[in-house]
């Protein structure tokens, strides 16, 4: 989602998009949770800026699009990022199985930290899940561009969206001595079914079946208000 926003926000920024391929994702969306900021100045014409972040709910937020997946291939995925840098970790030593089950809790704790606010109207709010983006990548993007109040066209999604294919993404990848992991991995639905013990599915859907199913509900939402 923030190599996609990225494509479609440059025409309103002092950046410039390559013919096939965005530049600066760094620079227009910074990663609050490593610390990045831009280091070089962009001109924004825009009356916001945009930042990426897998925290909690904090007050300083007041708009979100907020992206969920399906909890057992989220916490799958989170593993491997986790053992990207750290594959002597005791965590990562302890298998993908009780690692994941370790973190359901703090998954349950981050939805629900956005569902409450947006529950309460202290956070405006756009939701979508990559189950999603990979069924209607166009829609879904076109709205999250209209929730920031952009106006952009079919074209440009189909264009971003192309640019952002995860084969091109993963060709674009060397991993060298510094990292034991892909960034961009699997890139499929339901990968945890592939990876997890079939007790360790279920106690993750069991954990979060509430949540999960709330935060669908929100999706769906979303999808009847754009539709009408």
């Amino acid at each position: 989602m923030r190599l996609l926003l990225t494509e479609i926000v440059q025409p309103f920024v002092g950046t410039r998009t390559e013919v096939d391929r965005a530049i600066g994702y760094g620079e227009v969306i910074p990663d609050l949770d490593r610390g990045f900021w831009p280091k070089t100045h962009v001109e924004f014409t825009m009356p916001f800026r945009l930042f990426k972040t897998h925290s909690v709910y904090h007050p300083i937020i007041k708009h979100a699009i907020v992206v969920i997946r399906n909890p057992a291939d989220c916490l799958c995925s989170y593993f491997h990022l986790f053992r990207r840098r750290n594959p002597s970790d005791k965590r990562v030593r302890a298998g993908i199985d009780a690692f994941c089950l370790h973190n359901v809790d703090d998954w349950c704790i981050h939805v629900a930290s956005y569902l409450e606010t947006s529950r309460n109207k202290s956070l405006r709010s756009f939701w979508t899940s990559y189950e999603q983006l990979h069924a209607q990548p166009t829609l879904v993007l076109k709205s999250a561009a209209a929730c920031l109040g952009l106006d952009t066209t079919d074209a440009a999604c189909q264009k971003a969206i192309e640019n952002n294919r995860f084969d091109k993404l993963r060709a674009t990848e060397h991993l060298g001595s510094k990292f034991h992991e892909y960034f961009f991995r699997v890139g499929q639905l339901n990968s945890g079914r592939n990876e997890l013990q079939a007790d360790t599915i279920n106690t993750i859907e069991q954990r979060t079946f509430e949540i999960y199913g709330e935060a669908k509900r929100q999706i769906k939402s979303m999808q009847n208000r754009s539709a009408a």
